[in-house]
């Protein structure tokens, strides 16, 4: 019946629970509490941008010049 599985416990014990802002459909696990987005628009940040992010962080810039 419901195909979307909790990406935190794996588990199929999933509720729609409203809206984003964007208009797609929030779901929460009622297993691990876990609210999520079936099909997230964003990207995860890749490994290199997180090391250089930290690299330019510790030589003191701000985020804003990042």
């Amino acid at each position: 019946m419901n195909e979307i599985i909790c990406f935190r416990c794996n588990s199929e014990n999933i509720v729609r629970n409203g809206n984003t802002s964007y208009g797609k459909p929030r779901y929460m696990c009622k297993d691990c509490r876990r609210h999520f987005v079936e099909n997230p628009a964003k990207e995860k940040i890749s490994v290199e941008k997180k090391e250089l992010i930290d690299k330019l962080l510790l030589e003191r810039l701000s985020l804003a010049g990042i």
